[in-house]
């Protein structure tokens, strides 16, 4: 049909019009056979710059306490005591100038610790005894808390030229650590036992139901000095014994020492031509092992 038409306008004498009209007609998409090709990018290519170079944050300081590189201290002995010996003079039922011996043991694992101490002094003249006095005993606690303690003890006294030339009692109760720092340390306690008594030239024993109270103060004074009191106590129906020791000890060298001691016994019941209080003074030297360094005060 189109080349009817081509061929009837050339006839009319419109070939070039219809020529002209074939020219300016767009391609339809479905008849073309060449995809359009893009026309090239011309803009200049940008150089990139790299971003800044970022220093990285600096360390913060810790403001907590380095930890300590110190070997942790050494836990307390087990096993630590005394042993001394030396010059002693006794005044009151005897007078005499002699020898003594005497020591301090103890143990310590918590909650437990052991006390035993004992002493011994004998005198001669002439091949006959003029003084005689041996002491023992010991102590056993058990620390419910670091303030407050239970107690067992028992004691032994024997002398020969006393009032009471043999004792023997038990007891048990309650104490406290008053004061515990590291130049002093003060223990009272009280307790309730029993005692069997033998007055100088009796054949018999009297017993009696006692209260103790008992009393434990040390001041370590320097690196090299220390002062110990203690306080013995029985009191009951029958007598009243009382015996307080004070003893002050210097460091030689090392574990060596030197100590002055003085003690009193009194008993408030005593046999006729008797006396109620007997009083020893002590010069010794000693050992003593397995306790810790003393601390000097600041």
């Amino acid at each position: 049909m189109q080349t009817g038409i081509k061929l009837s306008a050339y006839l009319l004498g419109l070939g070039p019009v219809l020529a002209f009209a074939e020219d300016t007609t767009p391609a339809s998409p479905a008849t073309s056979s060449t995809a359009a090709t893009p026309a090239a990018d011309t803009t200049p290519a940008v150089e990139q710059t790299p971003p800044p170079s970022v220093a990285p944050p600096l360390p913060i300081e810790s403001t907590a306490p380095a930890p300590s590189t110190a070997p942790p201290s050494a836990p307390p002995p087990i096993w630590s005591g005394d042993l001394a010996a030396g010059y002693v003079k006794s005044s009151g039922n005897a007078n005499a100038s002699t020898l003594n011996v005497k020591f301090d043991l103890d143990w310590k694992s918590d909650p437990w610790e052991n006390l035993l101490s004992g002493s011994a002094y004998k005198a001669n003249s002439n091949g006959d005894s003029t003084d005689e006095k041996y002491s023992i005993g010991n102590k056993l606690l058990f620390n419910l808390n670091p303030d407050d303690y239970l107690f067992g003890q028992v004691n032994y006294d024997d002398d020969r030229f006393g009032a009471i030339t043999e004792r023997y009692s038990g007891s048990a109760g309650y104490g406290r650590h008053l004061l515990h720092t590291p130049t002093q340390t003060l223990d009272m306690d009280l307790g309730l036992g029993a005692n069997r008594t033998r007055e100088q030239d009796a054949h018999r024993f009297k017993s009696d139901v006692i209260g103790t109270f008992d009393a434990t103060y040390i001041w370590k004074i320097s690196a090299n000095s220390q002062f110990k009191q203690t306080l013995r106590t029985e009191f009951g129906p029958s007598n009243t014994y009382v015996n307080p020791i004070s003893e002050l000890k210097l460091t030689i060298i090392k574990n060596f020492f030197a100590a002055l001691g003085y003690e009193v016994r009194y008993n408030s019941d005593t046999p006729a031509g008797t006396h109620h209080t007997d009083q020893i003074t002590t010069i010794n030297v000693g050992y003593t092992f397995g306790k810790q360094p003393t601390t000097a005060p600041p």
